[in-house]
């Protein structure tokens, strides 16, 4: 993760601490304490951060972004990676393990690094 972003992922984890119950919410992401006492510490909705995503998208310049584009990122960066299938499996919560082969695309770069491979194995590095 470039630094930048764990420096401001650092800074809003002390802005949480002062969220009353946001200590006991799972999510890293929950609500601020609303303007007619609402104590915050919910986690962010599906909508709002559906929002978020998209007024940080057009701040940026860049086409509407959808959370489940982000979803989709990770899957397919973590299929990339040769992450086990049983363990993104478990990342992405899928219930049955063939869900996940959406994300398993072959380019032609990985194609030709495992035609590579192949050929150094049977003859030996070029």
């Amino acid at each position: 993760m470039p630094s930048p972003v764990e420096m401001l992922y650092a800074d809003w984890l002390r802005e949480r601490i002062g969220i009353r119950r946001a200590a006991d919410c799972p999510w890293a992401f929950v609500t601020f304490p609303g303007p007619i006492g609402d104590p915050g510490g919910e986690a962010l909705s599906a909508r709002r951060v559906q929002d978020l995503l998209a007024n940080l998208s057009a701040q940026a310049g860049l086409r509407h972004l959808h959370p489940h584009m982000l979803r989709h990122t990770f899957g397919e960066t973590a299929a990339d990676l040769d992450i086990a299938r049983d363990v993104l499996q478990r990342l992405l919560g899928h219930s049955d393990v063939a869900s996940q082969d959406v994300y398993r695309t072959v380019g032609d770069a990985k194609i030709v690094i495992a035609a590579n491979a192949v050929s150094e194995q049977f003859f030996g590095p070029s």
